[in-house]
């Protein structure tokens, strides 16, 4: 499975218009709000796996439409906003002990129901994907874009923080506040470890959801392959 993620995940690198280290970056830091919310360590490993894949329905979109998706409409719009389907179609066949095909799928959801490809909003998203849209959004304005340069932390965090409880999840975008200004995050591909006091596997209640109880290992980082930022 390892070989295959890290073919799907550079992969995708390759067509899009990011910077090497795109899934590494958005993985550390949703892997990092996701520990600050509290939740469960098989939900971070969740996240994690589904960061290194979540833009795997791109394939699917010309390249062209890549490059400045705020432009597009009509049958472009449409197409476009089909990729999380598409990714979740494609992931759907392989057996996961997390819900990455719809994490995957709901990555692009709004809290307020604005997203697509469902609609979906608040509690009805799933909290990985929630958590996911935070760390996403914070790497997209923070790298440059071939329509824009990239922003400072600062400034992205005042738009997240704009739209929290509309397009964000209010918790994490609380936890991503406290993670940078408080706890000073930087934006690279570094993993947080498992401490060596945390035990594993162990039975835990989930502070959200009702998934899996079993917490395993985070994936090392030598699961993902490229180069770090």
């Amino acid at each position: 499975m390892k070989g295959t993620i890290e073919v799907l995940s550079e992969t995708i690198e390759g067509r899009g218009s990011y910077p090497p280290g795109h899934h590494q970056r958005v993985a550390a830091l949703a892997s990092a709000i996701a520990r600050e919310m509290g939740l469960t360590l098989f939900q971070v490993q969740g996240i994690e796996l589904a960061a290194a894949v979540y833009d795997i329905g791109l394939i699917n979109v010309p390249i062209e439409f890549l490059h400045d998706t705020n432009r597009l409409e009509g049958v472009e719009l449409t197409l476009y906003q089909g990729y999380p389907q598409a990714g979740h179609d494609a992931l759907k066949k392989i057996e996961f002990p997390w819900p990455i095909a719809d994490i995957v799928r709901q990555h692009r959801e709004r809290f307020d129901g604005s997203g697509f490809p469902q609609g979906i909003k608040g509690a009805d998203i799933l909290i990985e994907a929630r958590v996911l849209a935070v760390a996403d959004a914070i790497e997209d304005l923070t790298v440059h874009r071939s329509y824009r340069n990239a922003l400072p932390m600062n400034q992205a965090l005042a738009i997240i923080s704009s739209h929290s409880g509309s397009l964000y999840d209010p918790d994490a975008v609380g936890a991503c506040q406290r993670l940078i200004h408080e706890k000073g995050y930087k934006m690279c591909a570094a993993w947080y470890k498992v401490k060596p006091e945390e035990p594993g596997p162990v039975a835990a209640k989930p502070k959200y959801g009702t998934g899996p109880r079993l917490l395993l290992p985070l994936l090392p980082r030598e699961f993902f392959h490229g180069n770090r930022h």
